[in-house]
């Protein structure tokens, strides 16, 4: 993240129905979006130390799980 970039409201959202009206839409990616093996072809291509599906996965699919929970209707209400 550069300066250039740091007032760019599209840069910073993550829901692609929004961020596709932004200039800049597609130019990195087809669509604003990565597949997992995509993200582990530039990973590897650029040297990044990352063990996506040993470590990042699994903690994404807890952390998505935790959050699901937390909304959950409880069944016997005090």
């Amino acid at each position: 993240m550069d300066e250039d970039h740091i007032l760019d409201k599209f840069v910073h959202l993550t829901n692609n129905a929004i961020q596709r009206y932004g200039e800049n839409y597609g130019n990195h990616e087809n669509g604003n979006q990565l597949s997992f093996q995509d993200l582990e072809k530039y990973v590897e291509a650029n040297n990044i130390n990352m063990d996506f599906r040993g470590k990042v996965l699994p903690r994404m699919k807890e952390l998505t799980s935790i959050s699901m929970q937390s909304v959950i209707y409880p069944s016997i209400i005090f």
